[in-house]
């Protein structure tokens, strides 16, 4: 299986966890960017388009449904 063209956000606090998925993902091919907590998940958003988000259920500043909420409000798509 290729992910060759996806971008794909990996929102974890677990930075170990989140660069071992990020590196076994890049080496299919997508294009990886990770995210510590909710606000630079939110500002890699903003400059991004992105075919999937990964995340944690609990980040350092709040929890996934925050950021849900937020990119049904902030976004033009999801």
């Amino acid at each position: 299986m290729r992910l060759d063209g996806n971008s794909i956000l990996i929102a974890d606090p677990d930075y170990d966890f989140s660069d071992q998925l990020k590196n076994s993902l890049s080496h299919l091919g997508a294009n990886c960017f990770q995210a510590d907590d909710l606000d630079e998940a939110k500002l890699l958003l903003v400059k991004h388009d992105f075919d999937i988000i990964i995340s944690n259920y609990y980040l350092s500043d709040g929890i996934i449904h925050e950021l849900i909420d937020w990119c049904s409000k902030n976004l033009e798509s999801l």
